[in-house]
């Protein structure tokens, strides 16, 4: 008797700890990470919380305990959160309209520049292009040489696909002519190109392009790449448990823990000096890209306070969208006005980058 009421005094102190995880996670998303750098860690450890929460439902249930209560009602109390990440929505997908227009981003990861494999993974993204023949593309990590004998990627991309009007941004260019950053692809014309710099952050930025359609009405299309992590190789190896056992586990996990904290603050920067001039834009507005962060935070929160999340409207299943060590992450969306239609939503989960790539269709209706 006595080793089993040790047993449920250890089960019962770790259920509550969980039990009191998943609650922050749930308010995280109220706290921006300027005021306190710590709630975002609940909000990104939301999917393990809950999967411990409702391991001990389950757990309670099979013991015949009435404590199942406690984690039951904290996985109630955070359900909507709960939709960000899974959703059923019953319709057919249908062969897109003349009156819809179809858009895609996509975190490419360079193309595959350093991996030995010939070219594998940027020939096999290319037919995933030109399958899909998205009337805007949005790409993160763009990698683009002008030497005729380097690593092809945007003048290939240019001449077997239609979108070949071109919004295109790079941090600067690198030996050998080498150039990293953000492009925007259109079938349409593109009349106006702007640029959203981020303070002390050359990697990351925000352009937008002023799309017209056939149709005579103009979208503007943000594409953004906010601050990631930047965890290094020493990092995933103490993620996969790989490190070396010389590695004093504290400091590797504060060194992780500090990174995260800094990327968190960065992302509510550069996302409100977006979100600033979105406010003011005058068309039919869609905010796409890699965003580096989860539903669950403030930075999500923040665009959904002003824009619609496509997943939300016509997303099916698991929405994850990070292909790497984190594979419950949805970092990419599509978000647009409210006064535009959502009618489709894919994400292609081929293994060529560490992302997947989405795709929506939407229907464009104005006061004009």
């Amino acid at each position: 008797m006595k080793r089993k009421k040790v047993i449920n005094i250890i089960l019962w102190t770790f259920n509550i700890a969980v039990f009191i995880g998943l609650i922050l996670s749930v308010i995280s998303v109220r706290i921006d990470p300027l005021e306190n750098d710590w709630m975002p860690l609940f909000g990104l450890s939301y999917p393990l919380l809950l999967l411990f929460n409702v391991a001990f439902v389950i757990l309670w249930i099979l013991r015949k305990k009435h404590w199942y209560f406690l984690s039951l009602a904290a996985i109630l109390l955070g359900f909507g959160t709960l939709s960000t990440f899974f959703q059923i929505n019953f319709y057919e997908e249908t062969e897109k309209q003349p009156d819809e227009i179809k858009i895609l981003t996509y975190n490419v990861r360079l193309f595959g520049l350093y991996e030995e494999d010939d070219g594998y993974r940027r020939d096999k993204i290319f037919d995933y292009l030109v399958e899909e023949a998205a009337d805007v593309m949005c790409f993160q990590e763009f990698y683009y040489t002008a030497n005729k004998r380097g690593f092809i990627t945007r003048d290939s991309l240019l001449k077997i696909q239609d979108a070949t009007y071109l919004h295109e941004k790079y941090t600067h260019e690198f030996r050998y002519k080498q150039n990293f950053g953000v492009v925007t692809m259109s079938k349409h014309p593109i009349v106006f190109r702007g640029y959203i710099p981020f303070d002390g952050d050359i990697n990351n930025f925000c352009i937008y392009s002023d799309i017209k359609l056939p149709s005579g009405d103009t979208i503007r299309v943000y594409n953004a790449h906010l601050a990631s992590i930047r965890f290094q190789k020493q990092d995933y190896d103490f993620i996969k448990g790989s490190e070396a056992k010389s590695k004093s586990t504290y400091s590797a996990g504060k060194r992780i823990v500090n990174r995260l904290q800094s990327a968190f603050e960065k992302r509510s920067i550069q996302l409100n000096k977006v979100l600033e001039d979105v406010a003011t834009s005058p068309y039919p507005t869609f905010l796409i890209g890699d965003f580096n962060d989860s539903p669950i935070s403030h930075c999500y929160s923040t665009i959904t306070n002003q824009l619609e999340d496509s997943f939300m409207e016509k997303g099916n299943g698991i929405g994850n969208t990070y292909n790497g060590s984190f594979p419950s992450l949805r970092i990419d969306y599509i978000f647009h006005d409210k006064n535009i239609e959502c009618t489709d939503f894919n994400i292609f989960r081929g293994d060529y980058s560490d992302h997947f790539s989405i795709n929506a269709k939407f229907k464009i209706s104005t006061n004009d």
